[in-house]
């Protein structure tokens, strides 16, 4: 059973932050590493995917909060399902 005395504690010991310790959090957070959490947190990016995107900081349009890859960027190719 989870602890609510002092907010949300999961059964591992794990502290869920509410809104207000959230919002508390991103102040307190030097602006360099909040767009790196963001991007972590929010897109789910992999740390190689993250190293990616810093490498390449034109991809991210801060004015409109996106991400936009060129094609040269998607290394990603199509896996075809082979029929026996």
């Amino acid at each position: 059973m989870a602890d609510l005395s002092n907010g949300l504690v999961t059964p591992d010991g794990s502290k869920v932050l509410n809104v207000e310790e959230f919002d508390k959090f991103l102040l307190a957070m030097p602006k360099r590493y909040k767009t790196i959490y963001e991007l972590n947190t929010i897109c789910g990016m992999r740390y190689v995917e993250l190293q990616r995107l810093y490498d390449n900081p034109k991809w991210y349009k801060e004015d409109r909060n996106q991400i936009i890859l060129p094609p040269e960027a998607q290394k990603k190719v199509k896996q075809k399902w082979q029929c026996a």
